[in-house]
């Protein structure tokens, strides 16, 4: 991992075991994507062939290999684009297999709880970005040039800097990604790995989700001015993908040199 990747990470704090809005719920834990976390609760029981000294210590190490084993299901069905989960992915290239275990063993204890008949609840938490994407991203991303369009012609590029972008996808029925895309009505790529920076693609993802126009516009990932641009359909066997209409594409790509929130992955969509 690179230097720079490195120093972004160390400003990502994995949060404590509290729930937003956008949650994906399975029945192995959830998958929190405003918060960008992984989370799971194992159990374990102790191992009364020990020393009872070692008993709470053995149905913490039982509850921990539980929740490993939840961790790994979880995130094996983690959309990372329109068509493919890490499961697809660890499958098509099963080298990367150990390499997601070995991100997951690092895993976050921020609770444990002991019943009355020595079982141990353990909840453990693991961050999307970071170790994990940097394992999915491809280490190259192809390099896409702005869109050429006549309509893209026509709009000059505004005076105004934004400091990020927010894309209103609710009512769409979009559902969250790690690599998601916004197109314009042509399907061509708006914005995706196509465009950004990828230190800051595995520091802190290629978007940020959220439920809430106001709060998103307060988020440190886009203040203090966003650009807000609507989105108007989902896209993509998954529907992870948002269509904005040509216009507003056109006026993005007219930003010139004032893109870099885009290179730096300031951007927010708004989902149901």
């Amino acid at each position: 991992m690179s230097r720079k990747i490195s120093c972004l990470l160390a400003l990502v704090a994995i949060p404590a075991l509290a729930f937003s809005q956008i949650i994906e719920t399975t029945r192995n834990g959830k998958v929190d994507w405003e918060k960008r976390v992984i989370l799971a609760t194992g159990f374990g029981a102790p191992n009364k062939s020990f020393d009872p000294s070692r008993w709470r210590i053995s149905a913490i190490r039982a509850a921990e290999l539980d929740a490993m084993a939840k961790l790994l299901a979880i995130t094996g069905g983690i959309t990372i684009n329109s068509t493919t989960t890490v499961k697809d992915f660890t499958i098509a290239q099963q080298e990367i297999t150990g390499r997601v275990q070995g991100v997951l063993r690092n895993f976050k204890t921020v609770d444990t709880r002991s019943q009355p008949d020595g079982t141990v609840e353990v909840d453990v938490v693991i961050p999307i970005d970071g170790d994990l994407s940097n394992v999915i991203i491809p280490v190259e991303l192809e390099k896409k040039p702005p869109l050429e369009t006549q309509q893209a012609q026509k709009v000059q590029e505004p005076d105004q800097a934004y400091t990020g972008m927010i894309v209103n996808a609710k009512g769409l029925g979009v559902r969250p990604a790690m690599l998601p895309k916004i197109v314009n009505e042509d399907g061509k790529e708006v914005y995706g790995t196509g465009y950004v920076s990828r230190d800051y693609a595995v520091a802190q993802g290629i978007v940020g989700y959220s439920k809430d126009l106001k709060k998103a516009s307060a988020d440190t990932r886009v203040t203090a001015t966003p650009l807000v641009v609507k989105g108007i359909a989902s896209s993509g066997p998954r529907k992870t993908d948002v269509v904005i209409s040509n216009e507003d594409a056109s006026k993005i790509h007219a930003l010139g040199s004032k893109l870099e929130f885009i290179q730096q992955c300031r951007v927010i969509i708004l989902v149901d």
